[in-house]
């Protein structure tokens, strides 16, 4: 029993230091601040800096570990998912059109072949940010699954 405890507790301490985090931020120097008034900071601080890393990162990005992480099907799934949130998140964060270099046809994903050689076009970093922010996503949901699950145990 104590360690069914321990158990939840350490699966719950992410989310408690987040709470802890979130109290003394409240309590300290942004006392009068909103939580929206930080969120729009923080977003105003990181959009110049993720704008240049994708102008930066804005070339066919590819290995033989990403060729290997698309033999997962939850990798698949997350690539197939960034598709359409990738270009949500680009017009919504005003960064304009979002080119994916792939695209997902009956259930499989192609990547964008360029028209004058036929060779195909590989996706580039904003793209991949997109898969990492997906898989992330996947991440988080089974997290939160896995600690209800538990916590229906006790």
């Amino acid at each position: 029993m104590l360690e069914k405890v321990i158990e939840d507790r350490f699966l719950s301490q992410g989310e408690r230091t987040v709470d802890t985090v979130r109290g003394l931020v409240a309590g300290g120097a942004n006392a009068g601040k909103t939580s929206e008034d930080l969120i729009r900071a923080y977003d105003a601080g990181r959009k110049p800096l993720y704008k240049r890393a994708y102008q930066e990162g804005d070339r066919e990005i590819m290995s033989p570990a990403m060729e290997r992480l698309m033999g997962s099907p939850t990798f698949e799934d997350a690539m197939k998912r960034a598709v359409s949130t990738g270009k949500d998140r680009a017009i919504a964060e005003g960064y304009g059109a979002f080119n994916p270099g792939v695209t997902v046809e009956n259930g499989l994903i192609k990547f964008t072949k360029t028209k004058p050689t036929g060779v195909p076009q590989y996706p580039n970093l904003q793209y991949w940010d997109s898969v990492k922010r997906e898989l992330d996503s996947m991440a988080n949901v089974a997290r939160r699954q896995e600690i209800r699950r538990l916590s229906q145990e006790i």
